[in-house]
């Protein structure tokens, strides 16, 4: 029994929804432009087919079965393909996510994280710095000054030496 013009009309609106759907989600970047050959080779497909009595007869025939089985069939052997594919590609990213935790964990467990024990280093040193100061003016007397940690003022971590007015 071949399809009526309902039948064909009904494909073909069925084909341009997909279109409008995949060029919609390819333009919002949610589907890949692989991806998205197949969705359009599938439309163009269901177009062809629904139009075309003479080629689904002939497929029909060549396969032993009615022309709604031949829709039937090509139907699940896309889906079957398209999962098989989208199988393959969750599993590639999949490895791949895991070998960049592991990545990142071996860079986490290279690089301290505890900034409270630098900090309390860098409080030591400065104290240290102040105490054991030989800073001496062109008399060679100790002269009288404060040290000033340069990260206080401008960033950086060197100390600077300020002389202070008598």
């Amino acid at each position: 029994m071949p399809l009526t013009i309902l039948h064909k009309i009904a494909a073909t609106i069925l084909a341009c929804v997909l279109f409008i759907i995949v060029l919609r989600l390819i333009r919002r970047k949610r589907l890949d432009t692989a991806l998205s050959v197949w969705w359009i080779t599938a439309g163009s497909a269901i177009i062809v087919l629904a139009w075309c009595d003479k080629l689904l007869r002939s497929l029909a025939s060549r396969m032993g079965l009615e022309v709604s089985s031949v829709i039937l069939v090509g139907g699940i052997l896309f889906l079957l393909f398209t999962c098989l594919h989208m199988s393959a590609s969750i599993t590639k990213l999949s490895q791949q996510i895991r070998q960049i935790g592991q990545v990142i964990a071996l860079n986490n467990v290279k690089k301290p994280h505890n900034h409270k024990e630098n900090n309390q280093l860098n409080q030591r040193q400065k104290i240290k710095r102040q105490k054991n100061c030989t800073c001496q003016n062109s008399t060679n007397r100790p002269q009288k000054h404060t040290h000033l940690e340069a990260n206080q003022l401008s960033g950086n971590r060197e100390s600077t030496t300020f002389d202070t007015l008598d």
